[in-house]
């Protein structure tokens, strides 16, 4: 079905706010900027394209519509688009954290083939049931909000196991040199 401006008069541009770089930041930092932006802008409107699909209102929709000549049609949420900053920041942290880790056992690993390594797996996150008397968009929110609590959860789990593992197979590396020293000096 093509969107044509006759099926949804009331649609707005997505509700994201777009910052303004100062010329003085430094290209990453730039960089990093329009990708959060970017990504920001893709999951608002994936958001409005389900929303749609649902026939669902957003919030700041009310019933009654003022006229559009007399506001803007963008709408600045700005908290929401902190909240997705921090996130990503938050997320760039810990990839750069478990690149960081993942390195280093391999650098172990190669140095030393003979020390172990332990993978992570992941426990199955358990299935939540419906509640008597809820809704069938109330349990998917729901379970929504588990299963992202529950993903948060593992990847945590995830990079305190291999900051375990790593320290683990440093302390081995660590006796195992000297303990090899020591053979060679007694057999001589």
């Amino acid at each position: 079905m093509a969107w044509t401006s006759h099926h949804h008069s009331w649609r707005v541009l997505p509700s994201i706010h777009i910052k303004e770089e100062p010329v003085a930041r430094s290209p990453a930092v730039s960089m990093f900027s329009s990708v959060i932006n970017a990504s920001a802008i893709q999951r608002r409107l994936a958001i409005e394209r389900r929303n749609l699909k649902r026939k669902i209102v957003p919030r700041r929709h009310h019933s009654t519509w003022p006229d559009m000549n007399s506001c803007s049609p963008i709408i600045v949420d700005v908290k929401n688009t902190k909240n997705r900053e921090s996130a990503a920041a938050y997320r760039e942290k810990r990839d750069r954290k478990m690149k960081v880790i993942l390195a280093e056992i391999h650098r172990i690993q190669a140095a030393h083939p003979s020390v172990a390594f332990d993978d992570w797996i992941p426990a199955k996150l358990p299935k939540s049931e419906r509640h008597e008397g809820e809704s069938k968009e109330d349990y998917r929110r729901r379970t929504n909000r588990e299963s992202a609590a529950g993903s948060r959860e593992q990847q945590k789990e995830k990079l305190m196991h291999y900051t375990q593992q790593v320290i683990r197979m440093r302390e081995f590396t660590s006796t195992a040199p000297c303990d090899d020293s020591r053979r060679d000096v007694q057999t001589q």
